[in-house]
């Protein structure tokens, strides 16, 4: 057998394992995208187990953690500030920084709280957190926000929430 001819059939055979390997990824992602449509309940998110002590006994409120060099974690103050003041809704600025890094900032209503033990808990995440919080300090919902718009969403729907008196598990991620 010519050389040619075995590299020609050997193409083949491999050409042919690799639209066999991508015909069965398909199919699986296919199988996948039918059991997440068909029970997309079964996919809602549950509450978060994390609990700031030092932060409890206020009352249920809406806390932001955030850096004062964080242009987003500014912009979500000002927009928390107002729907504080506007809603009449209790909202906690959270950070590890000194409080007087935020004196440049119109935080207005807001009251700022230098906590580093209760920053620990989710100093994993990337500022700004919109957390809401109960009167025992525990953490019902958190949302990592990725515009401003966001920010608007969730301070709009959690001050209406706190408003209403009633905290009930989110329908996804925002539990």
């Amino acid at each position: 057998m010519e050389p040619w001819i075995a590299v020609a059939i050997v193409t083949w055979v491999a050409l042919l394992l690799l639209l066999a390997a991508l015909g069965s990824v398909v199919r699986d992602l296919r199988l996948l995208r039918g059991q997440v449509d068909q029970s997309a309940a079964q996919f809602a998110a549950t509450r978060v187990a994390l609990r700031m002590p030092n932060l409890a006994g206020v009352g249920t409120r809406i806390v932001l953690a955030g850096e004062s060099g964080c242009p987003l974690c500014v912009a979500a103050a000002l927009r928390a500030a107002g729907v504080s003041a506007a809603a009449q809704v209790p909202v906690t600025l959270l950070t590890h920084e000194a409080a007087d890094s935020w004196a440049d900032v119109p935080t207005g209503a807001l009251s700022v709280v230098s906590d580093p033990e209760s920053w620990q808990v989710i100093g994993h995440l990337s500022p700004p957190v919109l957390l809401l919080l109960s009167a025992e300090g525990d953490v019902q919902r958190l949302v990592l926000p990725v515009d401003t718009a966001e920010v608007d969403r969730v301070l709009s729907e959690w001050s209406t929430t706190l408003r209403r008196g009633r905290i009930d598990v989110g329908e996804h991620s925002t539990a």
